[in-house]
């Protein structure tokens, strides 16, 4: 208005939009090895773009991404857990936002090795103790074998003590062992 005179109207808007979020994304706990199924980024507005960090490496996933993060195989190469911590930020053009967090936490897996590895025996001879070991001084090692008529009783824990070893057939007997190592859920 100007000296009593109105002029033209002109609208116009503010469009305010709310502060930027992500919606909530659970963390996870796998074994090397195992597959993390991915991540499909959502947010509380429209339209919402994602730029995501990653403090870990080891795990198997880059250090940054923009927009899902896809599935791929975790690791772990070495006797401790592995936590990464991954930071995503919901983008819209001039807006601030919420960054989130979730974790991908990555256990070893246990190995073994066996000590003495096969035994040739005559029946009534005592075996040689034997003994598991790996890459975790505290995994459990859980065995069993094919054929108790050879003296010794399935399944078992641990390493395996001198036995005596019978065979009442007229042939040779073998029986095959398998160790499994296992540690803190995984095997």
């Amino acid at each position: 208005t100007f000296n009593g005179c109105d002029g033209v109207p002109i609208e116009f808007d503010f469009i305010v939009t709310p502060v930027l979020e992500v919606d909530f994304i659970a963390d996870t706990i796998l074994c090397a090895g195992e597959e993390f199924p991915g991540v499909n980024f959502s947010g509380n507005v429209p339209s919402l773009s994602f730029e995501w960090t990653n403090n870990n490496i080891s795990i198997g996933l880059p250090s940054n991404g923009t927009g899902d993060v896809s599935s791929f195989i975790v690791s772990n190469s070495g006797v401790v857990d592995q936590s990464a911590t991954i930071t995503v930020t919901p983008i819209l053009v001039g807006c601030t936002s919420n960054d989130s967090e979730f974790t991908i936490t990555v256990k070893p897996v246990p190995t073994v090795s066996v000590v003495p590895l096969s035994q040739t025996l005559c029946h009534d001879e005592a075996t040689i103790p034997v003994d598991f070991s790996g890459n975790i001084t505290s995994a459990i090692y859980s065995w069993s074998h094919d054929d108790i008529s050879i003296g010794i009783g399935t399944p078992g824990f641990a390493d395996i003590p001198s036995f005596t070893a019978t065979n009442t057939s007229l042939v040779s007997e073998t029986s095959t062992f398998i160790v499994t190592p296992s540690f803190n859920g995984c095997v």
